[in-house]
């Protein structure tokens, strides 16, 4: 009974946002977190490394989830590469 109310009220947002799986990248972990937002998904996720997490949001924003989630990957590479140490 009360799992259509959170649908109704958002909770369905939570399994939406649940992460993907790791991905790990010149010694960094990623994880693409996308955010439902309408019928889109926002590009988003966390790069770690030595028990320090940092989250990254972009503007970017795709109709499947799977190609957003992918997309979150590609971009959190290119953080990485431009930041480098200074990351995190």
């Amino acid at each position: 009974m009360f799992s259509w109310l959170r649908r109704v009220l958002g909770g369905a947002q939570d399994s939406e946002a649940a992460a993907g799986e790791t991905e790990h990248y010149q010694g960094y972990d990623i994880v693409a977190r996308v955010q439902p937002e309408g019928s889109q998904y926002r590009c988003a996720g966390t790069i770690s490394r030595d028990g320090v997490s940092v989250p990254f949001v972009r503007a970017d924003l795709l109709s499947d989830r799977s190609q957003a989630e992918q997309h979150a990957l590609r971009k959190a590479k290119q953080i990485i590469d431009e930041q480098g140490e200074s990351l995190l």
